[in-house]
Order: C-alpha cells, then structure tokens, then sequence
C-alpha cells in the first residue's frame, strides 16, 4: 500500500513539474522576444541614377530592432536618415522656378548694369543668354561695377523605415551571418540652392592709390521650396556579427535597395536615382 502511495505521489509531482515549468520554458524564448538592438554608421551610393544626373552620394546613419521567431529566423524593425549629394547637368531650369523665371533672373541682369556682359570672360548678351548659361558660372558687367559668381547645390535628405525578415547561422563561436529581405518606405525631401558671390569694384581717384580698385565681397544663397514624396523599396542585406563580448557584438552589413513608383508617379520623379547600395558598420547589444 506504502509503496503505491510512492509511486502515486512522484506522478503527481511529476505532473506539477510539468505544468509549472513549461509556461516558464516558453517565457524564456517568447514569439517575436527582444533579440538585440543596433546602431550603425552609413556610407550611401545612389545607383542606377536618373538621366542628367550622376555622383549621388552621401552618408547617414541609423538603428533596428531585431525580434526573435525562433533560434534561427528573426523580424527586424529598423530607421535612419541619410544626407546624399549629387550632380545635375543646369538644375535650376529643370526645378521651373519660379522666383528665378519671373523675378530674380532679371534681377541680376539689371544688377549687371547692362545688356552685355563677360561670362567667364566672353563677351554676351545677357538678354539673350539663355538660362542655361545664365544659372551657373561667373558674370562681369560690361558697364557696371558688379561681378557674380552663381554655383547652384543639390541635396538630397532621406528618412527611411525598414523591415525585413532573416535568418542567422553561426559560423563560428564568434562570428553570426545573417541574409535578410527588407521592404522599405522611403521618405524624402530633395533640396535646392543658389550660392551667389558678389564683387563690387570701386576706383580710387585721388591721392596715392589714385587709379587703382577696391574690391568689397559678400556672400549670401537663395533657397528653392523643397520638393518632397515618398518611395517604396524591396531588396535585400547581408550582414556579419563578430562578438566582442558575450553581450556586444561588432556588426558589419551590405544592403541593396530597388525603389518603385506605385503611389504619386509625381514624387518618384523627384527621386534622383532608382536604387541605393548600402554599407554599415555598428555596434549590436545582444540580449
């Protein structure tokens, strides 16, 4: 009789065990647990860049979070922001705008004294001149005391939201791969200046410097509305951890990103380019 008491009372303890021990098993590794959170530093190159345009360039920086599915596929959720520059053959005819076509155009005609004019030291008619030459390069009044310099400046700013699903395999003890695909919604403001530098000339007519010029400079730009939209991106990354200590870890990772135009045709047009390739270097906590 004892003895079957035993053995009934290790089964229910067993069975205690169980049920008590199982829901604090699952609570160790939860559905979508924190995995690790990281921040890198950037090095952007913009390819596959629209007609006209080349060198788009830059860098940002940006963090994930990486959710846990199981030991081997993860969720990670991730932001940024980046700052790219880049090359447009005349951009503020292509940008249409209108503070320069109606107004300040003629402006610095009329500053220049003249009809005429050296552009970088050819004689023209600034009437005529069209605005291809006119937005960019440096003028001479004939007649005036005047000169410019104009240097037009493109930029580009970017907000990007990330989320992408992977898998890992550890190579080594201390070295993880990673391979993820990423969707991405691109926010973005594309950004236009015109730096201007002036010189105006002064001749000293009398005393010991009779004859001679001052020269008096000043600097100043003109800013464009900034143009803004959102693009949507599908690519891929390919990361490496190597650990540093049993709680950080050094990560390296190569993205390439294909941006589409399914919403506002209009705003994807702004985009100068249609893909970026991504290089970052960051450190990962791991949790």
């Amino acid at each position: 009789m004892a003895r079957q008491l035993d053995i009934r009372s290790l089964w229910l303890a067993a069975i205690v065990l169980f049920v008590c021990v199982r829901p604090l098993r699952a609570q160790e590794t939860p559905l979508l647990g924190l995995q690790a959170i990281q921040a890198e530093g950037q090095v952007i190159a913009g390819t596959s860049a629209k007609r006209g345009i080349s060198s788009v360039s830059g860098f940002g920086g940006g963090a994930n979070v990486r959710l846990r599915i199981n030991e081997m596929f993860f969720v990670q959720v991730g932001g940024g922001y980046a700052k790219l520059s880049f090359d447009e053959d005349d951009p503020i005819t292509k940008w249409n705008w209108g503070y320069w076509n109606k107004l300040y155009r003629n402006y610095i005609v009329l500053w220049l004294g003249s009809d005429s004019a050296y552009f970088n030291g050819a004689l023209v008619s600034l009437r005529a001149i069209s605005n291809t030459r006119l937005t960019s390069g440096t003028f001479t009044g004939k007649d005036s005391v005047y000169s410019v310099n104009l240097k037009p400046v493109q930029y580009l700013n970017t907000y990007p939201v990330t989320i992408s699903f992977g898998a890992r395999y550890r190579v080594l003890r201390w070295m993880e791969v990673s391979g993820m695909v990423t969707g991405t919604a691109l926010s973005f403001e594309r950004n236009l200046y015109l730096d201007e530098t002036w010189t105006k000339r002064r001749k000293v007519d009398g005393g010991p410097d009779s004859g001679s010029f001052y020269y008096f400079q000043y600097s100043f730009r003109n800013f464009a509305t900034p143009r803004r939209g959102l693009a949507l991106g599908l690519g891929g990354a390919i990361a490496a951890t190597l650990d540093l200590t049993r709680s950080v870890s050094l990560s390296l990772c190569g993205q390439y990103q294909q941006f589409t135009a399914q919403f506002r045709r209009e705003e994807f047009d702004v985009l100068p380019m249609e893909s970026v390739l991504v290089l970052g270097v960051g450190l990962r906590i791991v949790y």
